[in-house]
């Protein structure tokens, strides 16, 4: 029963995104272009649904029932947005401190660096 709902709320989102998609696609490449954070986060939710522990039907139920579900899901996500910069932020901290590292080292060992 629970795999069944599971499988309804996925088919549903994946509906819902793929009518998103189609109706950006009839934009403008400049429209499209702003566009692409979002395309690219409902992707997302629809691409990790089955990876979520999702064992409480009444939720289940809830989101198969609400109409936009998926825009619902990005409209809550985009008020918490602030933790993928954070990720986003130290991500690139930690590519630089691995670059400059790797930079010094051939510094040190006189290679050439341009």
């Amino acid at each position: 029963m629970q795999e069944n709902l599971i499988n309804k709320v996925y088919k549903k989102l994946d509906t819902e995104n793929t009518r998103f998609k189609e109706s950006i696609k009839k934009l403008n490449p400049s429209v499209i272009i702003d566009c692409a954070y979002e395309i690219t986060i409902k992707n997302e939710i629809v691409n990790d649904f089955y990876s979520c522990d999702y064992n409480d039907m009444s939720k289940l139920r809830a989101l198969l029932y609400r109409e936009n579900a998926l825009d619902y899901l990005y409209q809550e996500w985009i008020k918490t947005d602030g933790y993928l910069f954070d990720t986003l932020k130290e991500s690139v901290t930690n590519s630089l401190d691995s670059l400059e590292n790797d930079y010094l080292d051939n510094i040190k060992k006189g290679r050439n660096t341009r």
